[in-house]
């Protein structure tokens, strides 16, 4: 079974975008390593799959291969096209939101947060935990099968990949931080940092 990494933060070519009604621009600029280290804690979670209901919805953490294992089946599953929502520079996937309408009588929303591997689930969570839990459950199980692996093996190789990719972004900014004239009045190594929560 060949994984691409899909760490959250992937670059995005003016051709791989939907449609303009398809996708929001916010007004910030992801931080690529702080989002590429919330993929890693993800992957090292001891729980591969954790349910929380709050008053706003069930949130579902997952390690990072189940995140992109469920990712996959929702989508396969309901043949849809997610609403992408994207960092100011247009560059950089935080969440994908998709609306689903199984039947006349249920309809449901997931916040896919690419960048911390959860899912906001809104609408009728007492149909999506009887029923639809349990057919991405159903999905994610063929595919495993079908690939003779399990899910720890797969987050295993998610976790190599981000420790891999999160070396070599690590070693590159210190290589721009060593390059760079810093800011006046800034000290060589500090750094301007906006977080936004």
């Amino acid at each position: 079974m060949e994984l691409m990494a899909t760490d959250g933060v992937q670059n995005i070519t003016q051709d791989e975008f939907p449609p303009q009604s398809q996708y929001l621009t916010s007004d910030f600029i992801l931080n690529r390593t702080k989002a590429l280290k919330k993929k890693l804690d993800a992957a090292n979670r001891s729980k591969h799959m954790e349910l929380k209901r709050t008053g706003g919805g069930i949130i579902i953490s997952f390690s990072t291969g189940m995140f992109e294992l469920y990712r996959s089946a929702l989508l396969s599953l309901y043949n849809v096209t997610p609403r992408v929502d994207v960092d100011a520079t247009r560059s950089a996937k935080f969440r994908e939101v998709v609306s689903i309408t199984p039947d006349d009588n249920h309809t449901y929303t997931v916040q896919l947060l690419l960048t911390s591997s959860k899912w906001q689930v809104q609408g009728d969570e007492a149909y999506f935990l009887d029923h639809e839990l349990s057919k991405l459950q159903e999905k994610v199980d063929s595919v495993l099968l079908q690939n003779n692996t399990d899910i720890d093996s797969v987050n295993n190789q998610m976790k190599e990949v981000l420790n891999q990719v999160t070396q070599i972004m690590d070693i590159s900014n210190k290589d721009t931080m060593d390059t760079e004239e810093p800011p006046c009045g800034q000290e060589s190594g500090q750094q301007n940092i906006l977080v936004l929560s």
